[in-house]
């Protein structure tokens, strides 16, 4: 689930989300290494909120991200 942060400007050259996204999903076997994958590279380009679940743990992160 995410939620777009409203009045975010701050776009630089980076990877798109939708990239980051997916190698988070493909790759991450766990919260931390899915929050780092997706934060490597951020450019700006899709600021927001994102809930994250993990089913093995039953642990739920939030994680803000900006640019």
């Amino acid at each position: 689930s995410d939620t777009t942060i409203g009045g975010f400007d701050k776009w630089k050259p980076g990877c798109p989300c939708f990239i980051r996204l997916r190698e988070a999903l493909y790759k991450a076997k766990d919260l931390d290494t899915f929050a780092q994958i997706l934060i490597k590279d951020n450019g700006g380009d899709y600021a927001n909120t994102w809930f994250i679940g993990d089913v093995n743990s039953n642990e739920i992160m939030k994680l803000d991200l900006g640019g």
